[in-house]
């Protein structure tokens, strides 16, 4: 266990969550998989996102997601490039961190006070 000091920005939540993702192409339209994924996420945090998934999904990918924030009324949109997809030992599952390029600040904020209360 890292016990070092803490250099992340923003205080996660890594209770067990649900997300809905696509991939966006260039155009911004969804590509060739135009549907919504749903992903159990295993930490999010304001700055981004760390879910497992069947597929590998190259870096630099652009994702749209929408997360159910107990404190927020309705589902909240935002948009992330992959930073890394790593394939699970012994499993087909495929680790995947985005961080989040386009968030609005009161998403942001509704996170981190989310973050805060768990």
């Amino acid at each position: 266990m890292y016990e070092g000091a803490e250099r992340r920005k923003y205080k996660r939540i890594t209770r067990p969550f649900v997300a809905r993702f696509r991939i966006l192409t260039e155009d911004g339209d969804g590509g060739l998989f135009p549907g919504w994924d749903i992903v159990n996420v295993q930490d999010l945090s304001a700055g981004g996102i760390l879910f497992n998934y069947d597929d590998r999904i190259a870096e630099d990918s652009k994702l749209e997601f929408k997360l159910n924030i107990p404190t927020i009324d309705k589902p909240v949109g935002c948009v992330g490039k992959v930073v890394c997809a790593i394939k699970e030992p012994n499993s087909s599952r495929v680790r995947i961190a985005s961080v989040f390029t386009e968030i609005d600040f009161v998403t942001k904020d509704e996170i981190n006070r989310f973050a805060e209360t768990t």
